[in-house]
């Protein structure tokens, strides 16, 4: 867990938890998620409360000592940010580093859903959020090798060495300058990569109206037709699902010939509040806990 100082001073640089998303490749935060979090426009979301990040802090101590006691060396914890000799900007807060050699430790949990991604348990494979992060420990250390601990939820344990790739490196570190020079130093936001970076930097509107493109125009007919092309799937689909709860009838488990659960189909409990009845019944009440929100929205005219 990362102290007050750190959490500070990665306002003041790109970390290795930042590099994937800065290069578009993490699922969870976009290179304009960084942006507005190093620029000060937005506060670093708090996720510690969440399970996978709760649960990850607690066992990085047990992974750490498991790697350890697996490769019989001695793995120091290190209570500074790291910056890189060269580029000021390119920071680091490694989990560990290995007593009397040149390598940092990543330690890492995963679920049993997660363990997918990391291959084959002879691999050393490193799936590619992770890997630009270990090749920036690598960047910002100086150090031939990174090794990442993962301990996943069914007990299985791996380690996966990274071995210092230089033409990554290279492809990293300017795609991270860029970011930083072009992007944070000068107040202007990255390219948007998905409606939600969309909706950050056009929160509004004002009521103007632009006139089409050819580009525009011809984007138009494409979402048209994939518009299309869905609601036929969403038919086909809708008809499968019928077939299979048909047969399915009262049972609420589909498995196959050796016990494998295919699908399920159970209850599901939900409590809604009834908002209509609510407001005619209660209208000042509702008044009072009624919360407004405002946001864009986007249509196509036939």
């Amino acid at each position: 867990m990362l102290t007050n100082e750190q959490l500070q001073a990665r306002k003041k640089g790109i970390g290795g938890s930042d590099a994937a998303a800065v290069c578009g490749l993490d699922i969870y935060r976009s290179p304009l998620d960084v942006f507005l979090e190093k620029t000060g426009q937005v506060e670093s979301q708090d996720i510690s409360h969440k399970n996978c990040i709760k649960y990850g802090n607690f066992f990085e101590d047990f992974v750490a000592n498991l790697y350890a006691h697996e490769r019989g060396v001695i793995v120091r914890k290190c209570n500074k940010t790291l910056v890189h000799p060269r580029y000021e900007w390119m920071i680091a807060n490694i989990d560990r580093r290995v007593v009397g050699q040149k390598l940092v430790l990543e330690c890492k949990t995963a679920s049993v859903f997660g363990a997918k991604q990391w291959g084959e348990d002879d691999s050393d494979y490193i799936p590619d959020n992770y890997l630009m992060q270990v090749a920036h420990y690598a960047a910002v250390c100086d150090v031939p090798k990174v090794d990442v601990a993962v301990y996943f939820t069914d007990h299985r344990f791996k380690i996966c060495t990274y071995n210092r790739n230089l033409k990554l490196e290279k492809q990293l570190i300017e795609i991270e300058r860029n970011f930083w020079e072009e992007h944070v130093l000068k107040g202007n936001p990255p390219a948007a990569k998905n409606m939600d970076d969309i909706k950050r930097l056009f929160p509004e509107t004002d009521n103007s109206a632009l006139l089409a493109s050819k580009e525009l125009t011809e984007q138009i007919e494409d979402y048209k037709c994939v518009q299309e092309q869905m609601k036929e799937l969403d038919k086909q689909l809708k008809g499968i699902k019928t077939a299979i709860c048909s047969k399915m009838g009262l049972a609420s488990v589909l498995q196959d010939a050796v016990g494998n659960k295919l699908a399920t189909w159970g209850l599901r409990e939900s409590s809604r509040l009834d908002t209509t009845r609510l407001k005619k019944e209660h209208p000042e009440l509702y008044k009072q806990y009624c919360k407004k929100s405002a946001s864009r929205y986007f249509t196509i005219k036939d």
